[in-house]
């Protein structure tokens, strides 16, 4: 490349400062049909970059802490780390009902987490049934090959309330667990709103999730599994 020679005009760099849907609408302001389904079409290749990035960088994290510290101290990492996140999420659920809760999570967390093309919801009368043909987190990691091949990501090998009662569970999988268990601690007594009916353990697997419009609709199963009627949770709060 010839020194000096520039690689971008004015116009393209000042393109740079501003979002795929900012000038996809000043393109259909100018009536540019084309220009605008050009710039959504690149925003839909190029959207899941920094997500999928961050998915392996939180694989890598909890695999370090895993297997330098032990598992007692990846499952503390979940605990705390994901208290916050989902403190606001049961916060908006009591805030503004079941309808707007569901929206909520379609449009902030289906549509951008990586869960298209393969997204199918049903509605029935005591709950929502969520199907990820396509997980963006820890299903990801699984269709892609690296919770068991050259990347190694760590598992939970120990069955516990954290982990469903199951053994071997890839470690960003784990943080749905906490999904649970962080919903019932916070929403009250035995409150619980989201479940992990079915959860993807091989490639081309489905996840499925159910999430109950009333909390006291949910089945004793599954609040037995996460430990909610034992001494377990009770004694991690003393400690």
């Amino acid at each position: 490349m010839a020194e000096g020679k520039r690689l971008f005009t004015d116009e393209e760099l000042e393109e740079f400062t501003r979002t795929h849907m900012d000038l996809a609408l000043e393109a259909l302001d100018k009536g540019d049909i084309d220009g605008a389904r050009a710039w959504i079409q690149r925003h839909e290749a190029t959207k899941n970059w920094i997500h999928d990035h961050y998915v392996y960088w939180v694989a890598s994290l909890l695999t370090h802490i895993v297997n330098r510290y032990g598992e007692e101290a990846g499952r503390d990492a979940l605990k705390e780390s994901y208290f916050l996140p989902i403190l606001g999420l049961e916060k908006v659920r009591r805030e503004v009902g079941m309808k707007q809760y569901m929206e909520m999570w379609v449009d902030g967390i289906l549509r951008h987490h990586g869960m298209i093309p393969g997204l199918k919801i049903e509605e029935e009368d005591d709950k929502f049934i969520v199907t990820f043909g396509r997980c963006g987190s820890g299903g990801f990691l699984i269709d892609q090959g690296m919770v068991d091949g050259l990347f190694g990501f760590a598992r939970m090998k120990k069955a516990g309330p954290h982990t469903w009662g199951e053994e071997n569970v890839p470690v960003y999988c784990n943080h749905c667990t906490w999904v649970e268990i962080w919903s019932n601690m916070l929403s009250g007594d035995k409150a619980q709103n989201i479940v992990v009916a079915k959860r993807k353990k091989n490639p081309g697997e489905p996840c499925i999730l159910h999430f109950y419009k009333n909390p006291k609709a949910v089945p004793q199963e599954f609040k037995d599994r996460i430990g909610m009627n034992q001494l377990y949770w009770h004694e991690e709060a003393e400690e």
